[in-house]
């Protein structure tokens, strides 16, 4: 009775070299596999899985038969067999198991292009939030300089951190009133689309072109812009499409950006809407140019003169 395994007579290279073994061992697994539910033929799966054990034994018996010159009994074969199918599945079940771990590794790492995807939004957010980006502009190029590093594996759980951090800065700017275009942004997306600099030296300067007075003509505007602030509850985008429109109706009238804002919020501490404040001023911007006063006197005759005639100037 030869008290070895079949692989030392046989030689290891004969498991992977014998291709009717190999097909033979994997009917075995395959059919060991099936489980007894409805609608599997799981006596056939057994019947077939015992089969392929008895190939499989006649097939090594044969083989340390050729290899050793020696005989084996059915008994011993059997027992070895067992022995061998055993250690196959065992390291079957194990390749497929380290096969699992990778796979469920790779689900769990974050894609390229969401990792784009997320880095991108997150710049535009900062380019349409320039109020934001000046005081978390670090902060999000810091988060998106690490999305970028597509060199380095990230996984969906980091990926979602940084998720997190981002809408915490979402929300603190938002807190803080730092959603939209910064002021001068908004003035230079306004000149760049109603004709550059003929906009600022015809309505926001009054034809003086010097540095200084531009200047100045950008912190009037943003001074104007704080009063309206203080006294209308707008979205940025309603605000930026104020904005817009004041640098080429100023145009229109012949008076300052910062003039005609400034009227704007006279109107609202009225109680007038943004919309209907927005019109008024263009009435009292007309006042002032034909009766020569300032921007608060216009608005100040304009409502005496209402209230006298008991009149609306706005549908």
């Amino acid at each position: 009775m030869p008290n070895t395994d079949f692989r030392v007579g046989v030689g290891v290279a004969f498991d992977t070299s014998n291709e009717e073994l190999q097909r033979q061992l994997d009917i075995y697994a395959r059919n060991l596999k099936v489980d007894a539910t409805v609608g599997v033929d799981f006596t056939k799966a057994q019947a077939d899985a015992k089969q392929a054990a008895s190939e499989i034994q006649r097939i090594l018996k044969q083989a340390y038969q050729d290899s050793t010159g020696k005989s084996m009994s059915d008994a011993d074969a059997k027992k070895y067999t067992t022995k061998y199918l055993k250690e196959y599945i065992k390291t079957l079940n194990q390749a497929e198991a380290a096969s699992r771990r990778a796979s469920a590794s790779t689900t769990k790492l974050a894609t390229e292009y969401s990792r784009i995807t997320k880095a991108n939004t997150m710049r535009a957010w900062a380019d349409n939030n320039t109020k934001a980006a000046k005081k978390y502009g670090a902060q999000i190029d810091e988060l998106i300089s690490k999305l970028t590093q597509l060199d380095v594996a990230m996984t969906k759980a980091e990926s979602e951190n940084i998720s997190l951090q981002f809408r915490q800065i979402q929300g603190n700017a938002r807190a803080e009133n730092l959603l939209g275009f910064s002021t001068s942004d908004k003035i230079k997306n306004a000149m760049e689309k109603f004709g550059g600099w003929s906009l600022v030296t015809g309505a926001m300067v009054q034809g003086v072109q010097l540095a200084g007075d531009m200047y100045q003509a950008v912190y009037d505007i943003d001074s104007a812009m704080t009063s309206l602030y203080k006294v209308t509850d707008e979205t940025d985008a309603k605000y930026n499409q104020f904005l817009t429109n004041a640098c080429a109706n100023a145009q229109e009238l012949g008076r300052t950006v910062s003039g005609l804002v400034e009227q704007t919020a006279e109107w609202a501490k009225l109680g007038y809407s943004l919309d209907d404040a927005e019109k008024l001023s263009q009435v009292s911007s007309i006042y002032a140019n034909v009766g020569e006063v300032d921007d608060v006197t216009s608005v100040k005759d304009l409502v005496t003169a209402m209230k006298a005639n008991n009149k609306c100037l706005v549908a």
